[in-house]
């Protein structure tokens, strides 16, 4: 059940994250409450025991938050996901707003809401907090911050969707969390959990300029709507332009977005909207400026419900039996605004801007029978999950390799190309290959029997728009990216029953900009592996990469002798297999410790028939082809005794031996 949530509902709620080193055994020692409520809502194989357990939660976070006072994070975080998936147990009574009011209770007392270096001497309660000793203040953790988000998205999306609840203020350390779990990405899906709760800020905001003034004012509007309506709009518009998601969540996220967008148009369904009581505003034109004004409202949010209700329609049966309480909550609000859309007066409606508002019936039979198809493949189970609906499925052989990388996969398809014949020139390379040899794939596809289909380009990154990657002997070539070459596949082939496809990237990366960190890079591979996996990939291996300390062309360098780049490799290798493993009920996946073998290499180097002499220090066999090594060209005369045959690029010997951890990792796969 923990592999359950943690691979098909913890990318949809990512505010309660559960790391791939945490064991069932590990959770229930030390986070009881939480792992309470993942065995409730995973618990979908049978109802009545599910209901049960929900019952037992419910009596145990009473006896804790009144009996026994308890305030600490576990509980947070176990009542979060008790709530996200609320309608796994409403039937027992309705507690939403109950729940609800607790998690934001648990926010203050644990002080989530603010920053540690935050506090007053002028706050209440500041006496109290004077005659105690002055101790240091923690650094508030990422999980911590994950919850105050999560209580902040879900109370914003009920005083949306579902009934007007207190709101929780919108703290400047709201969108200082959002920061900090940006640039940390220790989550894979950190990045879409600072997108949501973007969201809803924008929310807040449109909260703030339109319906309080309705609230204040209950008579009349004043024309100024218009106004402010103007305004926000633009804030929303300039939101829709930042979000970007890999294809898994890519749907959730516009989805969200345009429930947005209702939120703010909604407000010309308003009546007293209809009737301007400043008779300055009717000309004799018709329709009149005021009424262009409504009918450009009414229409807009119509339009933005048709988007919302399109895009839960591209989502995956998976993902809608998975999906959180807070997404059914915004598809029934839609459906109550387009129902009162219909019945608002119909000469508010301009002509020429409404296309087919009688034909949106169509879609919600649409919407029906995706639903019904959904539960269909969850055999027969309220919300039962993929992992029970669809085994995965893999030919007995596999018939194509297809790989997207770097230099260390290039065998002269790529950089050569790119740069018109000119990088890499030297004739000591094999096939302007960057190596004096078959590379590990071209040993690979010949070994097993495979097509080799080979993007890998030298001086690639992970995406150009984050690290820019180039080619050449000061590597200013552009070159594509890996997201640009699983997107180039993808525009002229599409995934076979028999394909394996070889994602290695990563090291250009730390090499081309020290600052950044591996969970970073993760968060790229995870988009990329995801356009794979939607587009029908069923086999997805991975690998990481040697230390960037230990290339020729960088040991000891000043430059990379730094934190950042000693941890890079770690945190790159624990996000692979964090993705590996969460795609693992979907595919066949792997992960290449491409270090290790390196790591061995270097503590045994003759062991593999290398030379201690060219080892420790690294030396390279080629030199003086890169600009930055100043020295002359030259070429060595025993390169098989050498780990790299030039600065960053490791002999044909090498390449072979990984080639042996790619074989057994596919036989692996395919047994």
């Amino acid at each position: 059940m923990l592999e359950t949530y943690r691979q098909e509902m913890m990318p949809l709620f990512p505010f309660v994250w559960i790391g791939l080193d945490e064991t069932p055994e590990k959770l229930f020692q030390e986070r009881p409450m939480l792992y309470m409520a993942i065995m409730v809502v995973t618990c979908q194989e049978n109802i009545e025991i599910q209901q049960e357990l929900a019952q037992k939660y419910r009596e145990e976070i009473g006896r804790r938050t009144w009996t026994l006072a308890e305030k600490n994070l576990q509980l947070l975080q176990g009542i979060l996901v008790f709530l996200a998936w609320y309608q796994t147990h409403w039937v027992l009574g309705h507690q939403l707003s109950n729940l609800m009011y607790m998690a934001m209770s648990l926010v203050t007392e644990l002080g989530l809401d603010k920053e540690p270096s935050s506090g007053t001497r002028t706050a209440p309660g500041v006496l109290t907090e004077i005659t105690k000793k002055q101790e240091p203040q923690p650094v508030r953790t990422n999980d911590e911050r994950r919850c105050h988000l999560g209580v902040f998205w879900l109370n914003s999306l009920l005083r949306i969707c579902v009934k007007d609840i207190v709101p929780m203020p919108s703290r400047p350390s709201i969108n200082n969390s959002c920061s900090v779990l940006e640039a940390g990405l220790e989550s894979p899906w950190d990045t879409y959990l600072a997108q949501l709760v973007r969201i809803q800020l924008v929310a807040s905001s449109i909260s703030a300029t339109l319906y309080q003034d309705l609230e204040r004012n209950e008579a009349q509007i004043s024309h100024t709507l218009f106004m402010a309506t103007s305004h926000v709009e633009r804030q929303v518009q300039d939101l829709g332009a930042t979000l970007h998601q890999g294809s898994r969540l890519q749907a959730p996220l516009t989805m969200s977005f345009h429930m947005l967008q209702v939120y703010l148009y909604k407000i010309g369904i308003d009546e007293r909207l209809h009737e301007p009581t400043n008779p300055n505003l009717l000309t004799a034109t018709d329709p009149s400026p005021h009424a262009l004004r409504c009918s450009y409202l009414l229409v807009s949010c119509l339009n933005a419900v048709k988007a919302v209700i399109e895009n839960f329609l591209l989502l995956t049966s998976p993902t809608i039996l998975s999906m959180p309480y807070t997404y059914w909550i915004q598809m029934g609000h839609c459906i109550n605004m387009f129902s009162r859309l219909l019945v608002t007066h119909s000469t508010l409606w301009d002509p020429n801007l409404v296309t087919g508002i009688h034909d949106f019936t169509s879609t919600l039979e649409r919407l029906a029978v995706k639903i019904e198809g959904a539960m269909s493949e969850g055999a027969g189970l309220y919300g039962s999950f993929l992992a029970h609906a669809y085994p995965v499925e893999h030919p007995a052989q596999f018939s194509r390799l297809v790989v997207f990388g770097d230099s260390f996969s290039d065998n002269g398809n790529g950089s050569w190309v790119v740069s018109n014949g000119t990088w890499p020139v030297d004739p000591a390379y094999y096939h302007h290959s960057f190596s004096n040899g078959p590379k590990w794939n071209d040993v690979v596809a010949k070994q097993l029997g495979l097509e080799l289909i080979n993007l890998a380009t030298g001086g690639a990154t992970t995406n150009n728009d984050f690290v820019a990657g180039g080619t050449g002997a000061e590597s200013t070539i552009p070159v594509p990216s890996a997201a640009d070459q699983v997107l180039s596949f993808l525009s002229w082939d599409k995934p076979q029953a028999g394909d394996i496809f070889v994602h290695w990237i990563g090291a250009n990366d730390i090499l081309f900009n020290t600052s950044i960190t591996g969970g970073q890079v993760t968060s790229l591979i995870n988009e990329n592996v995801d356009r794979l996996f939607q587009a029908g990939a069923k086999t997805i291996i991975l690998a990481n990469y040697l230390n960037a300390t230990t290339f020729p062309a960088t040991y000891n360098s000043s430059a990379y002798s730094v934190p950042s780049v000693q941890n890079y490799v770690p945190a790159l290798t624990k996000g692979l297999e964090q993705i590996a493993a969460g795609y693992s009920a979907y595919a066949k996946t792997a992960v290449i410790d491409v270090q290790e073998l390196f790591n061995d290499m270097f503590s045994d180097p003759e062991a593999y028939g290398f030379d201690e002499d060219y080892v420790n220090p690294p030396t390279a066999c080629l030199t003086g082809v890169y600009t930055s090594e100043g020295v002359p060209r030259h070429l060595c005369s025993d390169p098989e005794k050498h780990i790299f045959f030039d600065s960053y690029h490791p002999v044909k010997e090498v390449h072979a031996l990984v080639a042996k951890l790619f074989v057994e990792s596919i036989e692996g796969l395919s047994a």
